[in-house]
């Protein structure tokens, strides 16, 4: 039986398409080995489950739906490059959150303990909202350049979204990246 990579997020939407495209085309100055996110793909993880069976996907779906009960619609700004581990070191490319709501903290919490349930573990680290923007595929020159040119972007305004809905993700790889499709939207009400 074939597993579905499954994740739930919240998709960014054209707001930010834009903006992040522009500082892709920043960012691609230093020359880096990146392999960037297409803009239409770029959203917020707000749990990663990995490969699931198709016999569990409508539990999953009904957990998040669970989880965004009785949550309201949210705005949260997109705002600022950062790297992980850190600029020195890039090795995924994100921007960031300006303040991030405690209403998106609590949405994650509301996943996260509503997919334990089903066995799934919980999140070890932090949860630090990011939307990615690329992942570094190598060493070389223009590593150094990368890191320089995210730390002149730690103010970059990325635009508004409006959160109405979470999200859960098949995620297929292929030759041209990852594919999306999304498997249940839960609107926030």
């Amino acid at each position: 039986m074939t597993q579905l990579r499954t994740f739930v997020a919240i998709e960014t939407g054209q707001e930010v398409h834009g903006p992040a495209e522009k500082l892709i085309t920043k960012l691609c100055r230093s020359r880096a080995q990146v392999k960037w996110v297409a803009p239409e793909k770029l959203h917020l993880t707000l749990k990663f489950l990995g490969d699931v069976p198709p016999t569990e996907i409508n539990a999953v779906c009904n957990a998040v739906q669970r989880a965004a009960a009785g949550k309201q619609p949210f705005q949260i700004n997109c705002h600022g490059a950062g790297a992980f581990p850190d600029s020195k070191r890039p090795r995924t490319i994100w921007i960031g959150l300006r303040e991030p709501s405690e209403a998106i903290q609590t949405l994650q919490i509301s996943v996260d303990e509503e997919l334990q349930k089903l066995g799934f573990p919980p999140e070890r680290r932090r949860f630090q909202p990011h939307i990615t923007l690329g992942r570094v595929r190598g060493g070389g020159s223009g590593i150094q350049d990368l890191g320089r040119l995210i730390d002149q972007h730690t103010e970059f305004d990325a635009g508004q979204i409006l959160v109405e809905e979470v999200v859960v993700f098949a995620s297929e790889l292929g030759p041209r990246g990852p594919e999306y499709t999304p498997l249940s939207r839960v609107k926030l009400k």
